[in-house]
């Protein structure tokens, strides 16, 4: 049985990768790879200028890739946008990183995607926020389906909470402290703001509980 095995590369000065490589079925002619393409997430951070995101999406599309959705995140140095693609099979996740490097992007990070990751980033939000309506209890584990990531409590001590630090983000919740981590992804403005609108949603349905 052949294994998955997670790998990391520097692209560059700044570029990093941590991707799956999987086996690959036998080479075809013509452009049979369309039957056959890999799901990636990519993220770049770009420069705040005009014209910059159409750059990375004529490089992907150079490529052969299929820009199945399109999301720009607030990062902490400025804009960061993400591609949900299909590639074809003999586009290597070093080679995606590689390119979008060249081409203005930076700490590029590219994962393997699944089909679920398809869906609307705020069509999931709603269906996790009706989970914790019928279960209020359950905070922890929607967080870390809404952000994939690990997620852990913590006693509240005298550091800084509800902030967001690279690939950790903590959070105040019932007097102690909510700590996510996600090593492979960093966390932009926009997923710690999707988090904290979850402890909070939580904290008023508590609130509203009888007794």
């Amino acid at each position: 049985m052949t294994r998955r095995r997670v790998v990391g590369i520097d692209s560059g000065p700044s570029g990093q990768l941590a991707a799956s490589t999987r086996p690959r079925g036998k080479a075809r002619s013509g452009r049979a790879w369309r039957h056959y393409p890999s799901l990636w997430l990519i993220r770049a951070a770009v420069e705040d200028r005009p014209g910059q995101l159409s750059v990375l999406t004529g490089v992907l599309g150079g490529l052969g890739c299929d820009i199945r959705a399109l999301h720009v995140h607030t990062g902490q140095e400025g804009p960061v946008d993400e591609f949900l693609v299909h590639a074809p099979a003999d586009i290597s996740a070093e080679s995606l990183v590689r390119a979008l490097h060249g081409a203005g992007g930076r700490e590029v990070r590219v994962l393997p995607a699944e089909t679920h990751d398809l869906m609307d980033a705020a069509t999931a939000a709603i269906g996790l926020a009706g989970d914790l309506v019928l279960d209020p209890d359950g905070l922890p584990g929607v967080l870390s389906r809404l952000l994939a990531a690990r997620v852990s409590a913590h006693p509240a001590g005298a550091g800084p909470v509800d902030q967001v630090d690279g690939t950790r983000i903590r959070l105040c919740y019932r007097g102690e402290v909510l700590v996510l981590e996600r090593p492979r992804m960093p966390f932009t403005g926009n997923e710690f703001a999707r988090a904290r609108a979850m402890v909070e949603l939580t904290g008023q349905l508590r609130e509203q509980r009888p007794g």
